[in-house]
């Protein structure tokens, strides 16, 4: 007992000095399992490659970043929780690809299509109008009081609208123009009387064209003509699970107001002051 004892009053600081590297190289691995313990997990994004149409201000732009369509879409993602991976394409194109899951939605649906693919809820109209300029005194109210008028419309619209497919004959006058800007050119230098165009578009084309000089400030009102119901439009899904997520971000978006914000924005930005 003596010697045990003898030997520690002689070395005391060995045992010390194990004892403490012993505390000192631990620490930083108690320090790192706190660490560890504390980060949350990596959580992997959820991608949603979304299918546009070709550019069609205002509701997608040339830049393929802004336009109503583009920021409805977006929103609803963000929603979601899903992060948009964005290609642009004609229609049939699109709706193929698809087909062939390329994409996992495509923005441009109609119920023609509800045998092929599951539709959302209706997201977003078309508000196709009869336009002519605001001297101009006849009212219409159906597609049968354009006998005998100059009609300018966009391209296909003789193929897609049926109403047109059967008065166009009856016209003294039917252009159908690829730049919607022309038909503003045709309305206001008065070689047409009327135009078929979709409203949103006709008014930011509209606001451009005298924006840049283009046509004389002068005799720039106008008048809307309602002669067919809007046309509504849902997203395509191969998924019916996505699209129910997708309703389901879409009421959420309804109900908080940030779907009528951005709706607002665009059915004010573009009329005429």
């Amino acid at each position: 007992m003596f010697k045990y004892a003898q030997i520690w009053r002689k070395a005391p600081h060995y045992f010390l000095a194990a004892l403490c590297a012993a505390l000192i190289s631990a620490a930083p691995s108690a320090a790192q399992n706190t660490a560890d313990e504390k980060q949350a997990p990596t959580i992997k994004p959820q991608i949603f490659r979304v299918g546009f149409g070709l550019e069609r201000p205002p509701f997608v732009f040339k830049n393929h970043k802004d336009g109503l369509e583009i920021e409805l879409i977006n929103a609803i993602a963000k929603e979601m929780k899903y992060t948009v991976i964005a290609s642009f394409w004609p229609n049939a194109r699109g709706y193929n690809a698809l087909k062939n899951k390329s994409i996992d939605i495509y923005t441009i649906g109609t119920q023609s299509l509800a045998d092929e693919f599951y539709l959302s809820d209706t997201y977003m109209s078309f508000d196709n109008v009869l336009i002519s300029k605001g001297d101009n005194p006849q009212e219409i109210s159906q597609f049968s009081d354009l006998r005998g008028k100059r009609l300018a419309a966009f391209q296909g619209a003789d193929f897609l609208v049926k109403e047109i497919t059967e008065i166009k004959d009856d016209l003294s006058l039917y252009i159908e123009t690829p730049r919607q800007i022309t038909q503003i050119h045709l309305l206001y230098k008065e070689r047409v009387d009327f135009l078929f165009s979709e409203k949103k578009v006709f008014e930011y084309n509209l606001k451009r064209a005298f924006a840049s000089g283009e046509l004389a400030p002068l005799g720039r009102a106008y008048k809307i003509h309602r002669v067919v119901p809007p046309t509504l439009y849902s997203a395509a899904f191969n998924d019916p699970i996505l699209r129910d997520k997708f309703n389901a971000a879409l009421r959420r978006l309804k109900k908080s107001g940030a779907y009528a914000q951005i709706m607002s924005k665009y059915d004010q930005g573009f009329k005429m002051p």
